[in-house]
């Protein structure tokens, strides 16, 4: 008689699109953009007004003035370029009042860099090359060069505008002189993608309940899985977080990103396992039960199962023998160190009379039951009298067996 799982494709679906959508997200968040970007400042002019001797009268203020507003004229043709536009008045308007009381304007407030925010005193605004009015003059702009912009009216303003080549910082920290909005064009869609996430993990349908069905329980298996992201998730988002952008983590040092992901594999195995743990499941009949795994379905009868045996697993003697070393070395360490060398998970070994083999893995290192219904199958094997084998199997892995 054949059977069929009661898990639904969504258990894989669920951690696939849930795995997708933190890597997009972590992504998004750092991904960097180098573009080039036009700034504008204020027009720094000498202060004729700072003289502490009043000589407003005198023929000497007089020829201070005429020489400041001669040196401000030289200074001001200098790579001029000149404007005048509705578009061009609102931007100087904005920046004016933006400069003077050292806050954005409205709608402004992502073109200013964090730090100058943060101690209210506003030296650039940042725009990207192709926004109206910039682009206009974006052509007469040169690298490495200040020009002035000069508002024609009847009495005209002034700014300082040049290209700013946006930078990352390496190991020495991320991009800091630059708004974020422009710096990580999509790292306000990481939140989005980081809740979506959660909400599919949550959301999606999940197996329905049934007395003759043997499943890990649920609480355990979302614990496997945000455990495997305890794992992969810190070393594969520390080397882009330290470096500043994931562009730039990728290319210039890729040597270093690629050590910390060397170690988040370890991490991508225990997911692989938690979505393997969230297929398996054993369905027990009147006249045997079936085994459901990831891409695989078993059947065994009860009159052809040669014997069963208790089965425990533990780590390798090497990794044992390891954690122990560790555990003896650091007396904080000790406690973690003599638990591991000492771990064991038990589970029933199934024999066939065709040689075929099964392992069924129930109760963790502390003896608890790890599945729903355990006793469904304990009992149909002791109601049709199926044999025991007295010896304890102990086997020695990192990850445990299927068959």
């Amino acid at each position: 008689m054949n059977q069929t799982s009661s898990s639904t494709p969504f258990e894989i679906v669920r951690r696939l699109l849930f795995f997708v959508l933190i890597i997009f997200s972590v992504i998004a968040f750092t991904y960097e953009d180098l573009s080039p970007l036009v700034v504008i400042s204020k027009v720094e002019k000498e202060d004729v007004q700072n003289n502490t001797v009043d000589e407003s009268n005198s023929l000497i203020d007089k020829a201070k003035r005429i020489a400041n507003k001669f040196k401000d004229e030289i200074k001001m043709k200098k790579g001029q370029i000149k404007v005048d536009s509705t578009e061009w008045k609102d931007i100087f308007n904005k920046a004016e009042a933006t400069f003077n009381d050292n806050s954005p304007k409205e709608g402004w407030k992502d073109r200013i860099s964090a730090n100058d925010l943060d101690w209210h005193n506003i030296y650039y605004i940042f725009f990207k090359p192709n926004e109206t009015p910039i682009d206009s003059i974006y052509d007469k702009l040169k690298d490495n060069k200040t020009h002035i912009l000069k508002l024609t009216a009847k009495e005209p303003q002034y700014l300082e505008i040049s290209i700013k080549r946006t930078e990352i910082h390496g190991l020495n920290g991320p991009i800091n002189d630059v708004p974020s909005a422009f710096a990580y064009p999509f790292r306000k869609n990481a939140g989005i993608l980081l809740l979506l996430a959660f909400t599919s993990y949550l959301i999606l349908p999940r197996p329905k309940k049934d007395p003759n069905t043997i499943r890990m329980k649920g609480w355990r298996i979302v614990l496997a899985d945000f455990s495997a992201y305890l794992l992969f998730l810190p070393f594969f988002a520390l080397p882009l977080f330290i470096i500043g952008g994931f562009k730039t983590a990728t290319s210039e040092y890729i040597i270093f990103t690629a050590v910390f992901w060397l170690i988040s594999i370890l991490g991508l195995i225990l997911i692989y396992w938690s979505i393997k743990f969230s297929k398996h499941e054993i369905k027990v009949g009147t006249a045997g039960f079936w085994r459901f795994s990831l891409g695989r379905q078993e059947e065994f009868k009860f009159e052809d199962i040669e014997y069963i045996q208790r089965a425990t697993i533990r780590a390798p003697k090497e990794l044992a023998a390891g954690s122990l070393a560790a555990g003896i070395a650091s007396p904080e360490m000790a406690g973690a160190g003599l638990l591991a060398a000492a771990n064991s998970n038990g589970g029933l070994y199934v024999k066939t009379k065709d040689n075929r083999s099964a392992y069924i893995w129930y109760s963790d290192s502390f003896g608890n039951i790890m599945l729903n219904n355990f006793e469904v199958l304990t009992n149909a094997l002791e109601v049709n009298k199926v044999p025991i084998k007295e010896e304890m199997l102990n086997i020695r892995a990192v990850f445990p067996p299927e068959r």
